[in-house]
């Protein structure tokens, strides 16, 4: 499953923003009882169970050893078994079906037709039913078997496993089924394989609704389950000043119902995301909503001193580490280039010239920390706003922060629209020398742009120091990215600090599709 796994179980790898074990769970009777094994990060998943489907009859067995010698998908069943003594469905954990069409009527092995069996076990199958269990490689049928299988007959199925070799055992559930003495029909599937990284990316192909869309990335996830938002995060601290500052953000973002180490839940806010919906009235509304929200905090002369060194690690130190973090995987941008026409100089020769002390002078107010249009809710039937996805703090600080980072914030997400990036619809074509970005923006977001900018003059703010602190932004996550993704974010920064150091002035608009 590649880094896929790397901090979560595989049950809990996303498919539309839903765990792999959720989109299992649901295709049966909710008065159905679960019997589901846990190993690696086992904690996360029986966390995530109770958080998810807290009304289900669910029973974790926790395997020892899940991995390594003594392991293997017999050592599971076996250990499972206690709660198995009667007739069960077996479901493998990356196997997702289309329907629900299954019963315990009679035994039967699941199977879905194929291009390349190379990968999975294969079956004949002569009137309906089961005539043989190809082992991978062995055979050339195209039916694959999808690691679902129904067991009416368990205490046949426990004696046929209880007489099997060791070796026999860790095939796993097929240990149990004995062709010359039990009947198995052949139930045919519209399967979706996630076991590896190729057919778990063509499943989240196939079953994406379009609905939200979520960039991914290893350490954190978002997760859409009945009704609740959950976010799950590796770092325990993270997770708990999230919570602690859902209160200090109340009644602008959603109160957190539930909460574990690595994760928290809240309602599903309806609304619709204000990516889709924005316009000019809708945005100048959220401006004013804003005002109220960017409540100011006064600070004494010690505060203000720690404030400023906080700003400056948090926009200075932070942005030369991950340009180190860059150019370590993309050395080839260390150098000067032309993108969109401009003339740019070395990036670091650009960091230099930036006067820092000006930067580092925050504005502290109440922030939010990660404000785009993708993490705004708007309710039109209640004129409502709901922040989601706040920052869990600011250099440390939790109550405060500095205003310019929400206002840059906002303003690269107008720069970068979320949905096309990922729908696709960027690109980054490059030279030895030469670079050229296009990002489809529609015309709305040029219009709402230059509202914000507008705003941010007639306010008092410097808009300079906005569009120094969007291309910074754009620096600092570039690393935290996936290619080409990570570059076309560098090659923006980059063009935006050149444009700053030339015009004291950013035009957005250069370059990009409409």
């Amino acid at each position: 499953m590649g880094t896929a796994t790397k901090n979560l179980n595989k049950a809990l790898v996303e498919i539309n923003n839903k765990p792999i074990i959720s989109h299992i769970i649901e295709k049966f009777d909710k008065k159905a009882k679960f019997v589901i094994p846990i190993g690696h990060k086992g904690k996360g998943v029986e966390t995530y169970l109770a958080f998810a489907h807290p009304d289900l009859d669910i029973q974790t067995v926790e395997i020892s050893p899940y991995e390594g010698p003594g392991s293997s998908l017999g050592t599971t069943l076996n250990l499972s078994r206690g709660y198995l003594y009667e007739p069960f469905i077996f479901c493998s954990c990356d196997t997702i079906i289309g329907e629900s069409d299954f019963n315990l009527d009679n035994n039967w092995l699941g199977w879905d037709r194929v291009k390349d069996a190379s990968s999975y076990r294969t079956l004949s199958i002569e009137d309906e039913n089961i005539s043989e269990i190809h082992e991978k490689l062995s055979s050339k049928s195209n039916k694959a078997y999808i690691g679902l299988a129904g067991i009416k007959e368990f205490k046949q199925f426990w004696d046929n496993f209880d007489k099997a070799s060791s070796k026999e055992k860790s095939r796993g559930e097929v240990a149990g089924i004995d062709l010359d003495n039990m009947v198995f029909q052949a139930k045919k599937f519209n399967w979706f394989d996630t076991g590896n990284p190729s057919q778990l990316s063509r499943a989240r192909q196939k079953l994406n609704d379009k609905g939200v869309s979520v960039l991914p990335k290893e350490d954190e996830k978002i997760w859409f389950v009945n009704g609740n938002v959950i976010k799950f995060s590796n770092d325990k601290e993270f997770i708990n000043n999230r919570i602690k500052r859902s209160s200090l953000l109340s009644p602008y973002v959603p109160k957190v119902v539930n909460s574990a180490d690595n994760m928290y839940l809240y309602k599903y806010k309806e609304g619709e995301v204000l990516s889709r919906i924005v316009n000019k009235e809708i945005f100048r509304s959220l401006l004013n909503e804003l005002g109220k929200f960017w409540d100011g905090k006064n600070l004494t002369d010690k505060e203000s001193k720690f404030f400023e060194g906080v700003c400056s690690e948090f926009y200075q130190d932070k942005t030369y580490d991950r340009i180190n973090d860059y150019l370590y995987r993309y050395p080839e941008d260390l150098k000067e280039f032309e993108i969109n026409g401009l003339k740019c100089s070395p990036i670091y020769e650009l960091l230099d010239s930036i006067d820092w002390h000006k930067l580092i002078d925050g504005f502290p107010v109440r922030f939010h920390g990660d404000l785009h249009f993708e993490n705004i809710i708007y309710s039109e039937s209640k004129n409502e706003f709901t922040f989601l996805d706040w920052r869990q703090d600011f250099g440390g600080i939790l109550d405060y922060g500095d205003i310019y980072y929400d206002l840059a914030k906002l303003l690269h997400g107008m720069v970068v629209p979320h949905p096309s990036i990922s729908k696709g619809k960027y690109s980054l074509t490059e030279s030895e020398q030469k670079k050229i970005i296009n990002i489809y923006r529609q015309k709305k977001l040029q219009v709402i742009e230059t509202k914000f900018k507008e705003w941010v003059e007639d306010n008092g703010f410097d808009l300079v120091k906005v569009d120094m602190l969007c291309s910074l932004i754009f620096l600092n996550v570039a690393p935290l990215h996936h290619h080409p993704y990570s570059k076309l974010l560098f090659s923006l920064g980059h063009y935006g600090l050149q444009k700053i150091v030339d015009t004291n002035e950013v035009n957005w608009e250069i370059g990009f599709n409409n």
